[in-house]
C-alpha cells in the first residue's frame, strides 16, 4: 500500500477536545500527565505519525488509535511524546556516590543488581556500568548488573547499539573515552561505540513504571532521574511505592536534581540531593 504525503498545512489546529482525548489515552499507558500548555508541542509530535500513516485529521489517528488491538501504533505514539535528553555522567555526584558510598557498602554481596529507569538511548546505564569498572576493576563484569528500561522503544533501539556521536560526550574525560569507548574510522568516523566488556554488563528492556517491576528480582539500587516530573502527584505516589517495592532494604533511589520525596512516600529516608535510602 502506497502512502500518500500529506503536508502540516493540511491539519487544523489540535483542538482542547481532542487534546484531552490523546491526554488520557497518554496518562493510562504511561502515566505521563500533558498540561493544556502543551497543546503545540502535542500537535508538532502527533503530525509525524499521521504523516506517516497517511492520516488527514487528529480524530481519525485517535479512532485508529482505539481500533489498532495489537497496541503496536500505541508504542509509536509514547516514542513520540516521549521526551528523551540525557548524557553521559549526568549529575556526577551520584557516579561519585557510587563509588565512595554506595559500591563499599554493597561490596560484600556477591552480585549487585542495579536499574536504570527510564534510560532513554542508554548513556546513564553505561555510565554506571563505567563507575563500576572503576570501582571493582575486571571484576565488574561478573559482580555489577545493570538492567536499564524505558516506555519507548524508539530510544531503546539506539541504546541497545551503544554507538553515539563524539561530539555529544565533549564532557566524558580523555581517561574514561580511551578506557571505555572505541574510536570509529572511515565511515564511522565521528562516532564512537562503547567498548563491549562494558554493553554486557547492561540488558535493556522495554519498561514501563505503571507497572509492578518483576517480583523475583530486588535491586540494590534504582536510577530513576528526570522521570517522576511527567507524573502527577497521585501517579509519582504509586511509582515511588513500586520501586520501593523493587528495592532490598537499604537500597539506593537517585531521583533527578529538580525531583524529591516531598509528600510522597514516607519509605524513604534523605541521605543528599536526589539520593534516598530505603526502609521498609
Amino acid at each position: 500500500m502506497t502512502r500518500t504525503p500529506v503536508h502540516t498545512s493540511a491539519f487544523p489546529d489540535l483542538s482542547e477536545t481532542e487534546f484531552r482525548l490523546f491526554n488520557r489515552l497518554i496518562y493510562d499507558r504511561s502515566g505521563i500527565h500533558l498540561e493544556v500548555q502543551k497543546i503545540p508541542l502535542v500537535r508538532a509530535r502527533l503530525l509525524k505519525r499521521l504523516r506517516a500513516l497517511g492520516i488527514t485529521s487528529f480524530k481519525k489517528y485517535y479512532d485508529f488509535l482505539m481500533q489498532n488491538d495489537s497496541g503496536e501504533e500505541q508504542v509509536q505514539l509514547l516514542n513520540a511524546i516521549s521526551t528523551n535528553l540525557t548524557q553521559f555522567f549526568r549529575d556526577a555526584e551520584h557516579f561519585d556516590f557510587l563509588k565512595t558510598t554506595f559500591f563499599p557498602k554493597w561490596s560484600k554481596e556477591a552480585r549487585i543488581r542495579i536499574l536504570s529507569a527510564g534510560c532513554s538511548t542508554g548513556e546513564e546505564a553505561y555510565s554506571i556500568a563505567m563507575s563500576a569498572r572503576e570501582f571493582f576493576g575486571h571484576a565488574a563484569q561478573t559482580k555489577v548488573r545493570i538492567d536499564a528500561g524505558d516506555i519507548s522503544t524508539r530510544v531503546l533501539d539506539q541504546a541497545l547499539k551503544g554507538v553515539y556521536r563524539a561530539a555529544n560526550l565533549k564532557a566524558v574525560s580523555r581517561e574514561r573515552l580511551q578506557d571505555f569507548f572505541l574510536q570509529g574510522t572511515g565511515a564511522y568516523n565521528g562516532l564512537v561505540a562503547v567498548a563491549p566488556e562494558v554493553k554486557s554488563m547492561v540488558e535493556f528492556r522495554y519498561l514501563n513504571l505503571m507497572k509492578p517491576l518483576a517480583a523475583d528480582v530486588h535491586y540494590h539500587a534504582i536510577f530513576c532521574r528526570n522521570v517522576a516530573i511527567y507524573f502527577d502527584r497521585a501517579t509519582q505516589q504509586a511509582v515511588f511505592q513500586r520501586l520501593s517495592t523493587g528495592l532490598v532494604e537499604g537500597g539506593t533511589l537517585f531521583l533527578g536534581q529538580s525531583e524529591s520525596m516531598a509528600s510522597s512516600s514516607g519509605t524513604f529516608k534523605y541521605v543528599q540531593a536526589a539520593v534516598y535510602e530505603n526502609r521498609k
